[in-house]
């Protein structure tokens, strides 16, 4: 009888610490997902902060390079007359003025 109820409190002990290791393997992998996420959150911030100061032209440039990037992916795109005239109003007004140095020759 001692043995049955030693085996008992040994399935016991068992079944406690399996259960303490997995609280604390489940603990840990959450703290690795918010570190992770943190660090994520702390760069999209920095890059909003460079995004935030660049003139419009600029925006519109970077936005053109990212499209580009995925035109293999991309199946359909509608582009409206309205949406192309924002964008090539956007595009000439964010061309600097010639000077005496750059205009170019008549």
């Amino acid at each position: 009888m001692l043995l049955i109820t030693q085996e008992a409190e040994n399935a016991r002990n068992r079944a406690t610490g399996l259960a303490e290791a997995q609280q604390v393997e489940a603990g840990a992998e959450a703290e690795r997902i918010r570190t992770i996420e943190s660090a994520k959150a702390e760069a999209e911030q920095a890059r909003m902060t460079i995004y935030r100061d660049l003139p419009p032209g600029v925006m519109l440039g970077l936005a053109a390079r990212e499209l580009a990037g995925k035109l293999d992916t991309i199946e359909h795109l509608n582009i409206t007359p309205d949406l192309l005239a924002t964008v090539l109003g956007e595009f000439r007004n964010a061309q600097p003025a010639p000077t005496a140095q750059t205009a170019l020759p008549r």
